[in-house]
């Protein structure tokens, strides 16, 4: 039986355009999420173990990434973000943000009088009784513009989150697993715990780190949902060295004071100045890569 021409005419159509499958009809499969999105409490395995990837020219390194904190975050330490729903919980939560300033300049606000726990101690909480209540990986990515060895940076964050772990006799924080950083979430949580450098937007401000918490509810229903860390790389020269270099930020100064609003500590008073959670920095300190009296007894009584 011959087929009528506008019968071929229509398949080589089909064909052209459509790319049509008469044996199979299936949807394509969509992309699978990353571990942080599916599952931020677990390690799946999937890490560098050597912790580098393979280095690029220093001139090609740097990034675009530029971080937009909100006017009213202008001179003020901590920022209240708002209420949003968490992705994997589906609660309502609510997000802060810690900004470290260089020293002298930024002020404790009333925001922060209002999230911190009143004590006369040198250590103060995010919200009385918010603390994580599962161990948490995250993301980092390393690129800069200021050439600072990746793995050498990888290195110093995770002794930073082991040795809050140790003090704390919790397991806070996991390890860095393998992800993709979507820019800190400063309007809603993506699930993701990022590490990343950028360029900052308001002036002095060396590293900021946000917190989204469940702060509604009985005390042992509260908790910290996700956390997003970045290190200020357009006013700032970084050091990575064993001792303090003058004119450049420490990476590991910092990254130690930044992990401990991650894990729910909150900026104590003024004239605590030799914790690693006092609110300023300055440059080539490095007091803070070591816990103080303070910081230690906040994190025990917090974890307790």
């Amino acid at each position: 039986m011959k087929v009528p021409a506008f019968v071929l005419f229509i398949i080589s159509l089909c064909f052209a355009f459509y790319g049509c499958n008469f044996k199979n009809n299936e949807k394509p499969a969509l992309n699978t999420p990353s571990v942080q999105q599916t599952d931020r409490g677990h390690d799946d395995g999937h890490r560098d173990a050597s912790g580098s990837k393979k280095q690029a020219n220093p001139k090609d390194r740097s990034t675009s990434r530029r971080l937009l904190l909100p006017k009213i975050a202008d001179n003020s330490s901590v920022v209240y973000l708002g209420k949003s729903v968490d992705p994997i919980t589906k609660k309502t939560v609510e997000g802060i943000a810690f900004i470290c300033y260089e020293k002298g300049f930024g002020k404790t606000n009333k925001t922060e009088k209002q999230v911190h726990k009143e004590s006369s101690k040198c250590y103060a909480f995010l919200v009385e009784g918010i603390k994580w209540k599962s161990t948490e990986n995250y993301i980092f990515d390393p690129t800069n513009n200021r050439g600072l060895n990746h793995a050498t940076l990888r290195s110093l964050l995770a002794n930073s989150t082991k040795e809050w772990n140790k003090q704390a006799e919790a397991d806070i924080f996991g390890v860095e697993v393998d992800g993709e950083v979507d820019n800190v979430d400063a309007l809603v949580p993506n699930g993701k715990n990022e590490v990343y450098f950028a360029a900052i937007s308001i002036d002095k401000v060396i590293a900021m780190t946000m917190v989204w918490r469940i702060s509604e509810g009985l005390i042992e229903q509260r908790r910290i949902t996700e956390w997003d860390m970045v290190f200020n790389q357009k006013d700032y020269d970084w050091s990575t060295e064993a001792k303090g270099v003058s004119g450049k930020m420490d990476f590991h100064n910092i990254a130690m004071h930044e992990v401990g609003h991650a894990a729910g500590m909150g900026h104590p008073d003024d004239d605590c100045v030799d914790e690693t959670m006092y609110g300023h920095a300055n440059w080539a300190e490095t007091k803070k890569r070591d816990l103080n009296a303070g910081d230690i007894a906040g994190i025990r009584d917090l974890y307790k």
